[in-house]
């Protein structure tokens, strides 16, 4: 989560796999600092405040192929919306499916996600990915697009 606007760690401290979380370049709030860091870190969560190398945080590059769409899937005879395109963008290059319904099994395929420098704003929908286990947030040195995202609550369910 490495610049981008988080004030409040609430929602995630009670991930059971959360190994590690990096903080840098956030305007955490005085409750994040003072009280919840100091639990993460009782559970042996590594939290660190300077930016992840290379080798600590190697993340992809996608290439920008997919169409601009509404933010809509398919689940069955629900729906679901993400509330921010360029959230819908990554899906849709990540998944390999430019167009079309994208069904809760297509996200359930989701384990890793690199959504650093992606211009994210909202993280809503993300929590249908329900067997994601590693989620890149922060940002790269030299990279022009930035997150700001600012509410971490739809990664309070994720399990793994």
């Amino acid at each position: 989560m490495t610049g981008c606007k988080v004030e409040d760690l609430s929602p995630i401290v009670d991930l059971p796999r959360l190994s590690h979380l990096y903080v840098a370049k956030n305007p955490l709030s005085e409750r994040s600092m003072e009280a919840l860091i100091p639990q993460l870190k009782s559970r042996s969560v590594v939290v660190t405040f300077a930016l992840p190398t290379r080798e600590e945080n190697p993340i992809p590059h996608f290439p920008s192929q997919a169409e601009q769409s509404p933010g809509f899937f398919s689940w069955g005879k629900r729906e679901a919306k993400f509330q921010d395109p360029n959230l819908v963008k990554l899906f849709r290059e990540v998944l390999e499916q430019p167009s079309g319904s994208i069904r809760s099994s297509d996200l359930a395929r989701v384990e890793i996600l690199s959504a650093s420098c992606r211009n994210l704003r909202n993280l809503e929908g993300l929590q249908s990915c329900r067997n994601l286990k590693e989620l890149y947030l922060g940002f790269q040195p030299g990279a022009y697009d930035r997150n700001a995202i600012q509410d971490v609550e739809p990664l309070r369910d994720l399990s793994n």
